[in-house]
């Protein structure tokens, strides 16, 4: 119960933290140590980068999904952005995977009123995280 309610008093924070603005680089802040473009999505994951220092890089509003699993205390940070058409919902299936192969996959969509073409999805993740890729599709709804 208690890990259920730091998980959201994190995203408690870091949602009042983001307002509307969507156009951001968080490569001016820090520098990526991977970055890896398919299907129309970005992913940039950031070593030992704090959380705090993530949020006051990005602008109001501009992240639609974010999943913080604070068990990693050495942790990569995944920034995923996804150019995707507009007018229609869809969802993201973004697969991260470690340097032994293994994957974390992570499903996830455009916040509500995001009006597109770009949905930005925040991820920390285990320390040995090297790569990721993101399928995009229509929802079903």
């Amino acid at each position: 119960m208690t890990r259920i309610f730091v998980k959201l008093a994190v995203l408690a924070v870091v949602v009042a933290l983001f307002g509307f603005n969507r156009s951001h680089k968080v490569e001016k802040q820090a520098k990526p140590f991977a970055v890896m473009e398919n299907a129309g999505a970005v992913h940039s994951l950031y070593k030992e980068l704090p959380l705090t220092e993530i949020t006051r890089a990005l602008p109001s509003g501009s992240v639609d999904a974010i999943d913080v699993d604070t068990r990693y205390p050495q942790h990569v940070i995944g920034i995923v952005e996804v150019t995707y058409p507009n007018g229609k919902p869809h969802r993201f299936q973004t697969t991260f995977k470690n340097s032994a192969g293994k994957a974390i996959v992570k499903q996830w969509q455009p916040a509500a009123g995001n009006p597109g073409p770009t949905a930005t999805g925040l991820f920390m993740l285990p320390e040995n995280i090297v790569a990721g890729t993101t399928k995009v599709s229509e929802s079903s709804q």
